[in-house]
């Protein structure tokens, strides 16, 4: 089961109280995050007022391939089928090779770290260097997803096709009316350097360039496509390895997938205020040194300028999804942005997504920041400010709630965060490699931290712990201070109720209890 799946499960069941008899009676039951199990066995822990801290829910397991349907606990007596080397059964992985392995579950204390596979840092920053010809990485938000930001060309039908010249034509229908014309060069591809395609063809405008119409046309240098053009079809100019140049209408709101990949030459690409959605590898390798995203889009697919040297980028106000290695190895050393809210809303879908991860400063309204203070009303989403080479000081509202996967991983001169209360869980990685970070001080709505939450950060020494915390998973803290010193607000039994893995840090240092901010 996929971990994201199991974690939503889980946070839904820590989430309702359940009503049920134990030995104190008829009463409402409420659970901390996450299932506990031995080999026979499997509990939740009561955090009502009877029972806090004690099991409940307990129950044998039922083991089905090996694991316990409901916790997940391996079956220690279990032993795989072995494979048929007689099967015609295709494998399941060959039709997708993109797809990547799921990450391990962290979400259950393990009390033998021995045995535990660890997790492994956000992959695909610039410290992990991808082959370009490597397949890319599974993007979650499947091509669905993308479809939903405005897909009426799926309402049109092809139609017969003509000639005018070098340029091949082919009716659009709609509704079985002839609305207009995708154009696409002749069979021959054209030998022109220069071309422009017209704004009508009998009458009618053309609409679309047509899938692969210009693709490897290796004499052409400069395309001018007309106003009221909608779509760049898919690979429309793929490996036109000598275009420098390409005029794109406002009124081309769909760049489909790979219509300029391999355009090693482009380093004129201006995209328009209109433009809304951008497909997968739609400019892989292109030679585009500054970038600006209009506000008009909504979408940036995988590997959407893969490998295009980008100096600097400046993003739009109307991007909600950034795909995985959208901006892998561009090189991105500027992220110029004008509404932080804005920023904190779009979702990057690894960290290898956000422009900032290759060590980028991030420039709001032209001013270079250092100290961010996220507004009220927005989260830390994943990967937000992954590699962010200029922020020193961040500000957590209290709207955050969860600071999300790698949010602030490879921030490296980042030395100073401020929450206040109201987040309450800390995930995977959020902040890795912040090696300035000396001391974290979380609020009192703290509850949980996760796996390697806080990770490679060796100069951390001082951690303080709110009364809020209610769970501490395996090397919650990792590779930190060698002599850190924890200080707890509640009392030395309040300590003891927390629910917490026996390595939930890797460098166990002395705990204060009862500690006032000083």
């Amino acid at each position: 089961m996929n971990h994201k799946i199991r974690k939503c499960l889980a946070v839904s069941a820590a989430a309702v109280s359940l009503c049920c008899f134990s030995a104190c009676g008829k009463h409402e039951h409420s659970y901390v995050d996450g299932w506990f199990y031995d080999e026979n066995t499997h509990w939740r822990i009561a955090t009502c007022d009877d029972m806090n801290g004690q099991k409940d829910k307990e129950a044998m397991h039922n083991f089905v391939d090996g694991f316990c349907t409901l916790c997940e606990c391996p079956d220690p007596n279990y032993v795989a089928p072995s494979e048929d080397p007689g099967s015609d059964d295709p494998d399941p992985d060959e039709d997708d090779p993109g797809t990547e392995e799921p990450k391990e579950d962290p979400e259950l204390p393990d009390d033998d770290p021995e045995n535990a596979e660890r997790p492994k840092p956000p992959e695909g920053g610039e410290e992990d260097p991808v082959d370009p010809d490597d397949e890319p990485l599974d993007d979650p938000l499947d091509d669905s997803y993308y479809d939903s930001f405005y897909l009426p060309e799926s309402e049109y039908t092809w139609g017969q096709s003509s000639t005018e010249g070098k340029l091949k034509y082919t009716e659009l229908l709609k509704e079985g009316t002839l609305s207009g014309y995708a154009v696409a060069t002749s069979t021959e591809k054209s030998s022109e350097s220069e071309v422009t395609i017209p704004k009508t063809y009998q009458n009618l405008p053309v609409l679309m360039v047509d899938k692969e119409g210009f693709s490897d046309c290796a004499s052409l240098t400069k395309m001018t496509l007309p106003e009221g053009l909608l779509f760049i079809g898919e690979g429309a100019f793929k490996g036109c390895t000598s275009l420098k140049s390409v005029v794109i209408p406002s009124s081309a709101w769909l760049i489909s997938r790979e219509a300029f990949s391999g355009c090693n030459s482009l380093s004129e690409a201006t995209l328009p205020e209109g433009v809304r959605d951008i497909r997968y590898a739609a400019f892989e390798g292109c030679a585009i040194g500054n970038l600006t995203i209009p506000n008009s889009v909504h979408s940036i697919a995988s590997r959407a300028f893969f490998g295009c040297k980008i100096s600097e980028v400046t993003f739009g106000t109307g991007v909600r999804n950034v795909g995985g290695q959208a901006f892998y190895g561009c090189g991105v050393s500027r992220v110029n942005i004008s509404d932080l809210k804005a920023w904190c809303d779009v979702t990057f879908v690894y960290d290898n997504s956000n422009p900032l991860i290759g060590g980028a400063s991030l420039y709001i309204n032209g001013v270079r920041e250092t100290k961010i203070e996220i507004p009220e009303g927005c989260g830390v989403k994943q990967y937000s400010f992954s590699g962010c080479a200029s922020i020193e000081e961040v500000t957590i509202p209290s709207s955050a709630g969860i600071i999300g996967e790698g949010a602030f991983t490879k921030c490296y001169a980042l030395h100073t965060v401020n929450f206040r209360e109201g987040a309450y869980e800390i995930e995977e990685f959020a902040f890795g490699y912040c090696y300035k970070l000396t001391e974290l001080i979380l609020p009192n709505s703290m509850k949980t931290i996760r796996r390697d939450a806080i990770y490679n950060c060796t100069n951390l020494s001082k951690i303080v712990l709110g009364k809020g915390i209610s769970l501490l998973e395996m090397d919650a803290f990792t590779m930190i201070s060698n002599s850190p010193k924890f200080y707890y607000r509640g009392s030395e039994a309040d300590w003891g109720k927390i629910v917490k893995n026996s390595s939930w840090t890797t460098n166990m240092g002395k705990i204060e209890y009862n500690y006032t901010d000083q």
